[in-house]
């Protein structure tokens, strides 16, 4: 980078990568109305009732646009616990919160207008 700069002043810019389920959520005249998953890339899987579970997922939003759709991560913000079914071992936990309740998520989101 140096050397492409030739010297000149720069700074880097980091973002923690959040590694969870990918989620869109869709709004309705300020309404959560349905929430899915990328599913198998062609069909998604419906998580709404779910997906109403996170907290920090609004359910409603004020002022906002008539209709939009939201983009981002569900995550886990602690390992299931022994008696979970989801597999502690494995990405499939990480997946969890999103296709199980009673387990501690939040979601990370962004969106483009």
């Amino acid at each position: 980078m140096r050397e492409l700069l030739a010297g000149a002043e720069f700074s880097y810019v980091a973002e923690l990568k959040l590694d969870g389920l990918s989620m869109a959520a869709h709004y309705r005249d300020g309404s959560l109305r349905q929430a899915i998953t990328r599913g198998d890339g062609e069909e998604g899987e419906d998580v709404t009732e779910n997906a109403r579970t996170i907290r920090s997922l609004p359910l409603l939003v004020e002022d906002g646009p008539q209709s939009f759709e939201v983009r981002g991560e569900v995550i886990l913000t602690a390992r299931p616990s022994s008696g979970s079914t989801a597999n502690a071992t494995n990405r499939g936990w990480r997946a969890s919160p999103i296709r199980a309740t009673r387990l501690p998520a939040r979601s990370e989101c962004w969106s483009r207008r």
